[in-house]
């Protein structure tokens, strides 16, 4: 016990002290302005000068009210959420196998040249994609799905409500602890997609609660932030529309910070396994 929990602390120290790396922190920047660059075309979709075309594919998919000010400033935490699915599931697989590769190689002193980061995550895009997809349908149906099964317990009472949201990412971040480490394996390891899955699930299965706290701590600090984006109606009333804007910023800013945290310190506690080799 005392071992796992100075390998834990080991893994948030080696992880602050690495993570202003440019090969460790470049990535995720890469991927938060890809995130930047989507709010800002939902934000500019409804201007004539695109011919229309972008409000209409937007209204196609997420219904009429979007496009009309100040409707598409509440509408736009909605759109961006979903649509920052489909940036994780295209460019996030893609930076957290780079990052995980130079973190791994600054943790072991063992520092290669950053195009073999990139070489290496190419390789393994397939299977890092296949496990986001299985993640993200698990992720949607515990935070979207789970909460309807207790709606009519939770009904009327936001007490009732509170505790099941909670539940859900608890859920999010046990089920999440299962492939925390296919990552290390595929990029680092070099192993096969399915050997990947079995090896994290045994180190998870050996250090089931530093693994989720590697994972759940990060995550609790986006929370808020995606809280508070959610609220858009409460937000448009209570201060200016505009303050959704900054809102999702913020929200960008927090994952940025998670994904690099969450990466490095998975990848320390990873390599520092006693017997590993």
């Amino acid at each position: 016990m005392l071992e796992s929990l100075n390998r834990y602390f080991a893994a948030w120290l080696a992880t602050l002290k690495t993570m202003f790396m440019p090969w460790v922190w470049g990535p995720f920047l890469v991927l938060a302005v890809i995130q930047g660059i989507v709010l800002w075309m939902l934000l500019i979709a409804p201007s004539p000068a695109f011919g229309g075309w972008p409000i209409a594919l937007l209204r196609y998919w997420f219904g009429p009210m979007v496009g009309h000010y100040p409707a598409h400033l509440v509408a736009t935490p909605y759109m961006f959420f979903r649509l920052s699915i489909l940036v994780y599931g295209v460019f996030g697989v893609a930076t957290y196998g780079v990052a995980t590769a130079a973190f791994a190689k600054k943790f072991t002193g063992r520092w290669d040249s950053p195009e073999s980061f990139v070489h290496v995550t190419i390789r393994k895009y397939f299977p890092l994609f296949v496990i986001w997809l299985v993640s993200t349908a698990v992720v949607f149906f515990a935070l979207a799905r789970f909460p309807d099964i207790f709606a009519d317990w939770t009904f009327g009472s936001p007490r009732r409500g509170v505790l099941i949201d909670a539940l859900s990412r608890v859920i999010v971040v046990a089920f999440m602890s299962l492939w925390a480490y296919t990552t290390v394996a595929l990029v680092v390891e070099g192993a096969a997609l399915l050997a990947a899955v079995k090896l994290s699930m045994r180190r998870f299965l050996r250090r089931p609660l530093a693994t989720f706290f590697l994972l759940g701590i990060p995550y609790a600090i986006t929370i808020p932030f995606s809280l508070i984006a959610a609220e858009a109606p409460d937000l448009a009333r209570q201060f200016r529309p505009e303050t959704i804007i900054f809102a999702l910023i913020l929200v960008i800013i927090s994952q940025f910070v998670a994904n690099i945290i969450t990466c490095g310190s998975v990848t320390h506690y990873y390599l520092s396994e006693p017997g590993r080799e």
